[in-house]
């Protein structure tokens, strides 16, 4: 049975890293950043890094969003 935990803990942590490594990319996306792609691909890349993982956080905090009346 402690397998089975150790394996699950495991997961869970493996989900949480992934989960604010992506930090940036979510909120760019979720903001509906006009470069989101663009976001995605530094903090895939070189997100790894602290520098480019701040950078690409600090961007998708940017005020470039698609606004509703730029999407009619």
């Amino acid at each position: 049975m402690q397998d089975g935990l150790g394996l699950f803990a495991g997961l869970l942590v493996a989900l949480l890293v992934f989960g604010l490594y992506f930090i940036p990319a979510l909120v760019a996306s979720g903001r509906g950043h006009k470069n989101a792609a663009a976001i995605f691909v530094l903090n895939l890349l070189l997100g790894w890094m602290l520098i480019p993982w701040v950078l690409a956080l600090v961007w998708a905090l940017t005020d470039n969003v698609k606004r509703v009346s730029e999407e009619q």
